[in-house]
Parts: structure tokens; C-alpha cells; sequence
């Protein structure tokens, strides 16, 4: 039969139950406090599916969702470079770009060789009018053999060179852009606008037969082979870059711009 425990007249087992307990208490105390390298590899992970998730909310424009997981991301893993720049271009979008710019530099401390914290962060200055920052920004980007955006690095300090502006670092930009891809259509499409402006025709009828080689068209690059044909003087060409776009792209700006003519 068991014996009925009295407080006050003492369990025969007390004084080892009290030992299992408090080495118990110890281990617990232990486990809670300490960050294994495992379980920061586990959190790291978790952090990283849950920039993965915010990034996807914020492509749908459910923002909340997005700050929810991307904070929870950067209380899981703090020093993870991705989850700062991801939140970096939320806070864009909700036009907190002072939370923006520190989220940013805190990515690139953190990773420094990041092209991705380069690209965006280049994204960011150039949005904001510091022109000649962001173009280094992107190239600090398009140096990375191993990035997968290099042709858009370059591109995109095509267009904030443009905006400073030097249309001679643009081009070059630019061609630096299709040499790396020689398919990369929006490289192809500035290079016909930017010849288009500076009145070299030739250059950008080429161009743009190069465009149409290997990419589909679009309302933006209809309205360039429009524009380019009204400056060769061929109207039947224009009417047909024209028509197309009407038809293909009837609520486009590019549309209602040939419309308006």
C-alpha cells in the first residue's frame, strides 16, 4: 500500500525527488537560455521562410501580412542581411523611407557583398533623387559574377545615369547590360529611346531590329518602333506599329499616346 504524503512529516524519497527537480530546473534553465548552434540555425531558416512569405504578400499588395512575417523574421534571425533589405522595401512602399534607408545600410553592414542589398538599395537612392549614390550602388551589384541580375544592375544605372543626367554613362550602361545578356529586352528598349532622343537613327533601328529578334512586343516597345518610324518618315510603318499597339494594348498610356497623335 502506499503511504499517504503529510505536509510536515516528510516523504521518505524527499531528498531525492528534491535533487531530480532542481537538476531538472537546472537543465530547463540551461536549455532557455542558451543558443545553440542548432537552434540558431533553425530560427535562421524559419527567418528566411518568412521573408520568403513576406516578400510574396507584398507582391500582392497585402501589406500588413508582409510586415507581420517580415518582423517576425527579423526577430528570429536579427543579423539575417536579406530579411533587412526586404523590409527595407516595404517601408518604401508605405513611403517610411527613413526606417527604409536604415534598413538598408544595416543589410549591407551585415553583408556587404550582398548584389541584391546593392540592387535594391540602388533602387531606393535613385527613387529619391541621389542619382550618382544609387548608379554606384548597381554597379557595386553588377561587379558580382555569381549575381543573377546583372544585366538588370546595369540597366537600372542606365536609367538613374539618364537622370543625373549623362546620357554618355547611360549608354554605356546600357550596352554593358546586353553584352552581359545580349537577350535582356529593357536594355535594348533604353537604348532605342536614348538613341531616339539624340536624333541617331540608324543606331536605333538597328537596336531595335535586335529587340524584335528575341523578345516579344510590348505597348512599350510598339510605341518605340511607332516613334522610330515617324522619324525615318515611313507612315505606313507607323500606322502599323500603331494599329497593333491599339489593338494588343487598347487601355495602355502607350495607346492613348498614339490615339492623341
Amino acid at each position: 500500500m502506499f503511504r499517504r504524503y503529510e505536509p510536515g512529516r516528510g516523504h521518505p524519497w524527499q531528498p531525492a525527488v528534491r535533487a531530480v527537480i532542481m537538476g531538472l530546473v537546472a537543465v530547463a534553465l540551461a536549455g532557455g537560455c542558451t543558443n545553440t548552434p542548432e537552434r540558431k540555425a533553425n530560427l535562421r531558416e524559419a527567418a528566411r521562410i518568412n521573408v520568403s512569405l513576406g516578400a510574396g504578400y507584398m507582391s500582392q499588395g497585402n501589406l500588413e501580412l508582409a510586415s507581420e512575417k517580415l518582423l517576425k523574421a527579423l526577430r528570429q534571425a536579427p543579423d539575417l542581411a536579406e530579411a533587412h533589405w526586404t523590409f527595407a522595401l516595404l517601408q518604401m512602399r508605405l513611403k517610411n523611407y527613413e526606417a527604409a534607408e536604415h534598413h538598408f545600410k544595416r543589410a549591407l553592414e551585415l553583408d556587404p557583398d550582398d548584389p541584391r542589398a546593392h540592387n535594391n538599395y540602388g533602387i531606393f537612392l535613385c527613387d529619391r533623387g541621389r542619382h550618382r549614390a544609387a548608379v554606384e550602388q548597381f554597379l557595386r551589384a553588377a561587379k558580382d559574377p555569381l549575381y543573377d541580375g546583372i544585366a538588370a544592375a546595369y540597366t537600372n544605372a542606365g536609367v538613374c545615369a539618364e537622370k543625373i543626367p549623362d546620357p554618355t554613362a547611360a549608354e554605356r550602361y546600357y550596352l554593358a547590360a546586353v553584352e552581359h545578356d545580349p537577350k535582356f529586352g529593357q536594355a535594348l528598349l533604353r537604348l532605342v529611346a536614348l538613341y531616339l532622343r539624340q536624333g541617331r537613327i540608324a543606331e536605333a533601328e538597328k537596336t531595335m531590329n535586335r529587340y524584335e529578334a528575341v523578345a516579344r512586343p510590348t505597348a512599350q516597345s510598339l510605341l518605340l518602333g511607332y516613334r522610330l518610324a515617324k522619324a525615318r518618315g515611313d507612315l505606313p510603318a507607323a500606322r502599323r506599329y500603331g494599329g497593333i499597339l491599339i489593338k494588343r494594348f487598347p487601355d495602355s498610356p502607350q495607346a492613348q499616346e498614339v490615339l492623341q497623335r
